[in-house]
């Protein structure tokens, strides 16, 4: 009988695979949890290697590799132990192997594809929501000025549920001052044009935010702002001006004290029209 000497005992070569593993083990202080952990195996899985019971291991060529491995651990030869398990383990084609399920997670697997699935469908989504909202602003603050609009300005039909809104008319620039919707100089310009200026006021009031933008005829802007709601603005410049008008259901305009219909003009809840003489 020949023997292999250990760190702390003696483990008998003549034994089984799973037997001298076992002892080594125990010379070793270890217990079957601390090989487990070492060798990332189920302790269950240790126990058939020490019970040489090598049916409940995942085949011939898997169980060597984890005989060969707990060899090495518990320092004995792993040439002899795995020629040891040789001698008893069940081959490959062996009917009587069967590969363990009790670790094998598969709905964790599936419900980290299903999580992955659905978190990239949200991020999709939200990409979709940024686009179309960027491109709605973007149509809104860019888009070149309209072609004149066909249909007349037309006043709105009273509906009683409002009083009409009147208009104070703009007060003459003081001297040095410049007047919206002019260039500077216009102070010296003529009293014709002045007068013309002051009998076009436009005033807008704002149920809700909206942003307008105003050019001239040369397609200039004049005015451009997003307005509050609550807010109300007048703009005094010489016809024929452009509108785009964001959100427009929310603005109530009046022009020289007449209302201003907007709803021909609206699509898409944007309002584009050029208001003429």
């Amino acid at each position: 009988m020949t023997e292999h000497e250990s760190d702390t005992g003696i483990v008998n070569t003549d034994q089984s695979a799973g037997r001298r593993l076992s002892v080594a083990r125990k010379n070793h202080n270890l217990t079957v949890t601390d090989v487990a952990a070492k060798l990332r195996l189920a302790p269950r899985q240790i126990e058939a290697i020490e019970a040489d019971d090598y049916d409940r291991l995942p085949g011939r060529t898997i169980g060597r590799g984890f005989v060969r491995n707990y060899a090495k651990l518990v320092q004995l030869d792993p040439a002899q132990v795995v020629a040891a398990y040789d001698k008893i383990a069940p081959g490959d084609g062996d009917p009587r192997i069967r590969v363990p399920h009790q670790n094998v997670q598969f709905s964790e697997v599936a419900g980290g594809h299903r999580n992955r699935s659905a978190l990239w469908s949200t991020l999709g989504l939200a990409i979709l929501i940024a686009i179309s909202f960027l491109a709605w602003r973007w149509e809104a603050d860019m888009a070149p000025a309209p072609k004149p609009a066909t249909s007349p300005v037309t006043p709105p039909r009273a509906t009683g549920s409002e009083p009409p809104m009147t208009v104070t008319p703009a007060e003459p620039a003081p001297a040095g001052v410049e007047a919206p919707g002019l260039s500077s100089g216009a102070s010296d310009a003529p009293s014709a044009v002045r007068a013309l200026v002051a009998e076009n006021v436009v005033h807008l009031a704002f149920k809700g935010a909206s942003r307008v933008e105003v050019r001239d005829a040369g397609g200039k802007v004049v005015w451009k702002k997003t307005n509050r709601a609550g807010a109300e603005q007048d703009i005094t410049a010489p016809l024929p001006l452009t509108f785009i008008i964001g959100n427009a259901a929310n603005v109530t305009m009046i022009h020289n004290g007449a209302a201003v219909d907007l709803s021909p003009h609206i699509q898409r809840g944007i309002a584009r029209f050029k208001l003429e003489r």
